[in-house]
C-alpha cells in the first residue's frame, strides 16, 4: 500500500498486489503473474498500468489512471472503474465494469481476443471493438468516431457457443455506427440485440442504419420500448421476440395501408404496391395490432387496450371508477350477469411517453355510438375494443375526428384494465366495452408481478367472447353510421329539420353555446366554427346544460364550448357541419359574432 508519491514506474514480476491512495507518476508494469492493482480515493496513476493478468480497480469519483489500462496477457481479467480512466483499455477477454454517473473511460475499449461482458453505466467516449464475441450492456453514453460499438466476429470459434450481444438499458446513448456483422456490416448474422426493462420506458432509433448485422431483436418481460428501424433492420428476417402492447415499432421507410398476422410468426405489412414481413414470434392474430402513419412516410405497428382513470364502470354497488374497483367486486357484463372482478391491472405514462400515438387515449364522446351510448366521454386506450353490433372494434379505427377523437398530448395517462373469469364485455360509462384477454400482454402492466403472486400458474383468458372486426363491409358501414350520427357532411342522410340554439358567449379564446335539430333532438349536433369566414374549428354539441333542458329542449345534452386559436380575427360564425345552417346568435354585449 502506498499513499505518498512515488516520482517514476513501478515493476514487478507477478503475484504481486499494489493499493495506490497517493501519486505514482509513471505507472505500474507487472510482466508476469497475477497482479491486482487497486487505485482509490484520490489515488493516482499518471503513466498508466500493465499487468500480465488479473484485476486492476479503479475505484472513487476522484479516482485517475492516466495512459490507459492494458491486460496483456491471454488469460481473461477484470477492470473495474468508477473513476476516470484516460487511456484506451485493452484486455483478453474477461469483465469491464465502467460504472456509475462519475465513471469515465476516455479511449474506447479493446478486447483482444477473448469472451469479454462489458457493463457500462457511464461513460466511455471512444469505440468499443470485441474481437473474441461477448456481451455489452449499456446503460450510459458510448461515443464513437466511425464505430461506438464493434463485433469482430459472429461466433464463437472454438465451438463454445459464445454469441455477440447487445444489450440496452432505457437512456442509452451511442454515438456511431453498431456494427455486429465483423467486416462486413451489411451482413445479417445471429447476433443479438436486446432491450432490457427500467424505471420508464426506453426509445432506439436507426435500426439497420446505425445499428447493423443483428439477427435476433428480443424486448425484454416487462419492459416497455418505442424501437425505430428500416426494413433492412427490421423486416430482413431478423427474429423479433418479447413485443407486448407496451412496445411500438416504427417501420420507417415503408408506409402501410394495411396488416395482417400469419400463424406461421410473420407480421405482414401491406400497401398497394409492396409487402414488408417482420418476423414476429408469440401468440398473436391480427386483430391484435393496429398501424397508424408515423408522419414520415413509415409505420408505427401497436398494441394498447385499457381504460382511463376515472372511467366509471357498472358494477353491482352503482357506477364505479376504475381505479375504486376491487377484486372480487360484482360488475354488470352484457352476456354473461354479474361477474366477480378477478384482477386489475394498471400502468402510467408521463410526458414525453404519453405522447405517443400508441399511448394517448381515444376519447368517444357522449352519445357517439347511440343515445346515452357512452353516457358520458369515455377515454379508453386505442387498442380497447368497443363492442357494436356483435362485434369488437378497437378504438383507433373508429376515430372520425369529431364524435370519436385521438388526444394529441397529455401530461401523464394512468390504465386500467379489468380482468374476469372470462373474456366478457362490461359496461364503461354506459358503453360496451371488453374485459381483459391473453396473458401475452401481462408484462405491460407494471403490477404484473401481483397477478403471479395472487394466481400462480394461472393465465388470463383466451378464447374472446366475440369476434374481432377489423376491415371489411360491416366494419365500413359501422364507421359511416357513426359518422352520420356525427353529423359529417359525407354522410347527409341522419340528420335533418331545423337548427335551433343560440351562440350565448364569446371572448377571444372560447365560444360557447346549445344548438339541436328539431327531427331528432337527442342526437348531438356537429358544428363548424369560422371566424373572419375561415373555419377555425369543429366541436360537437353533447354537454348538458340544465337550462336548455330546463327550458323543454329534450334531456339538455346539446351545450357545446370551442377554444379559438390565438390571434383568431374578424367576426365569428357557427354553422351545422352537414348542411351550413346557420346558428342564432343570443345577446352579447361583447359580440364578434356576425
Amino acid at each position: 500500500m502506498q499513499s505518498g508519491t512515488i516520482r517514476g514506474s513501478i515493476y514487478g514480476e507477478g503475484n504481486d498486489t499494489l493499493t495506490n491512495y497517493g501519486s505514482i507518476t509513471d505507472g505500474i508494469f507487472i510482466r508476469g503473474g497475477l497482479a491486482d492493482v487497486i487505485n482509490a480515493g484520490a489515488g493516482h496513476f499518471y503513466g498508466g498500468i500493465e499487468i500480465g493478468e488479473g484485476t486492476v480497480s479503479n475505484i472513487g469519483p476522484d479516482a485517475v489512471i492516466k495512459g490507459g489500462v492494458d491486460l496483456y496477457l491471454g488469460t481473461p481479467g477484470s477492470i473495474y472503474n468508477s473513476g476516470t480512466i484516460d487511456g484506451r483499455v485493452a484486455f483478453n477477454g474477461g469483465n469491464v465494469m465502467n460504472i456509475g454517473a462519475s465513471a469515465f473511460i476516455n479511449g474506447g475499449i479493446t478486447d483482444l481476443g477473448g469472451a469479454a461482458s462489458i457493463f457500462n453505466s457511464g461513460t466511455i467516449d471512444g469505440d468499443v471493438y470485441l474481437d473474441g464475441g461477448g456481451t455489452v450492456i449499456n446503460s450510459g453514453t458510448i461515443y464513437g468516431s466511425t464505430y461506438a460499438l464493434g463485433f469482430a466476429q459472429f461466433d464463437d470459434p472454438t465451438g463454445g457457443g459464445i454469441q455477440n450481444r447487445l444489450v440496452v438499458n432505457p437512456g442509452a446513448v451511442f454515438v456511431g455506427r453498431v456494427n455486429a456483422a465483423g467486416e462486413n456490416p451489411n451482413t445479417l448474422n445471429s447476433a443479438t440485440l436486446e432491450f432490457a426493462s427500467g424505471a420508464s420506458a426506453g426509445t432506439l432509433s436507426g435500426i439497420g442504419t446505425q445499428f447493423t448485422g443483428f439477427g435476433t431483436i428480443v424486448i425484454d418481460t416487462s419492459a416497455a420500448w418505442l424501437l425505430s428501424g428500416d426494413s433492412a433492420g427490421l423486416a430482413a428476417a431478423q427474429t423479433i421476440s418479447g413485443f407486448t402492447s407496451a412496445d411500438t415499432l416504427d417501420l420507417t421507410d415503408f408506409a402501410a395501408t394495411s396488416v395482417s398476422f400469419i400463424n406461421t410468426g410473420d407480421l405482414v405489412l401491406a400497401n398497394a404496391t409492396a409487402n414488408a414481413t417482420l418476423d414476429l414470434t408469440g401468440n398473436f392474430s391480427t386483430g391484435d395490432f393496429v398501424i397508424h402513419g408515423d408522419g414520415n412516410n413509415g409505420t408505427l405497428i401497436e398494441e394498447v387496450t385499457c381504460f382511463t382513470k376515472g372511467t366509471r364502470i357498472a358494477a353491482d354497488r352503482g357506477e364505479i371508477a376504475v381505479e375504486d374497483l376491487k377484486m372480487g367486486d360484482l360488475v354488470r357484463t352484457l352476456h354473461a350477469g354479474p361477474q366477480p372482478v378477478k384482477w386489475i391491472g394498471t400502468r402510467t405514462y408521463a410526458a414525453p411517453f404519453a405522447n405517443h400515438a400508441k399511448v394517448l387515449p381515444v376519447c368517444i364522446k357522449a352519445g357517439a355510438l347511440a343515445a346515452g351510448v357512452p353516457a358520458r366521454d369515455l377515454y379508453v386506450s386505442p387498442g380497447h375494443a368497443i363492442c357494436i353490433d356483435n362485434a369488437l372494434i378497437r378504438a383507433a379505427l373508429l376515430v372520425n375526428g369529431v364524435s370519436i377523437t385521438h388526444l394529441n398530448s397529455a401530461e401523464s395517462i394512468s390504465y386500467f384494465h379489468i380482468e374476469l373469469a372470462n373474456h366478457e364485455v362490461v359496461l364503461a360509462e354506459n358503453c360496451p366495452a371488453e374485459s381483459f384477454a391473453g396473458e401475452y400482454f401481462r408484462p405491460a402492466f407494471h403490477n404484473a408481478a401481483e397477478y403471479e403472486r395472487l394466481y400462480p400458474g394461472d393465465g388470463a383468458p383466451e378464447h374472446l367472447c366475440l369476434p374481432h372486426l377489423n376491415s371489411g363491409f360491416q366494419l365500413a358501414a359501422i364507421q359511416r353510421r357513426l359518422r352520420g350520427r356525427a353529423g359529417l357532411a359525407d354522410c347527409p342522410a341522419s340528420v335533418a329539420g331545423s337548427l335551433r340554439g343560440y351562440i350565448d358567449a364569446i371572448s377571444e379564446t372560447l365560444v360557447s353555446g346549445w344548438a339541436q335539430s328539431t327531427d331528432d333532438p337527442e342526437l348531438p349536433v356537429c358544428l363548424d366554427i369560422f371566424a373572419g369566414g375561415k373555419r377555425v374549428g369543429r366541436v360537437l354539441a353533447n354537454v348538458f346544460r340544465q337550462d336548455v333542458r330546463d327550458a323543454g329542449f329534450g334531456k339538455g345534452y346539446h351545450g357545446f364550448e370551442c377554444p379559438l386559436p390565438a390571434d383568431t380575427g374578424g367576426s365569428v360564425t357557427i354553422r351545422r357541419s352537414i348542411d351550413q345552417a346557420m346558428l342564432g346568435v343570443a345577446n352579447l354585449p361583447q359580440a364578434r359574432a356576425a
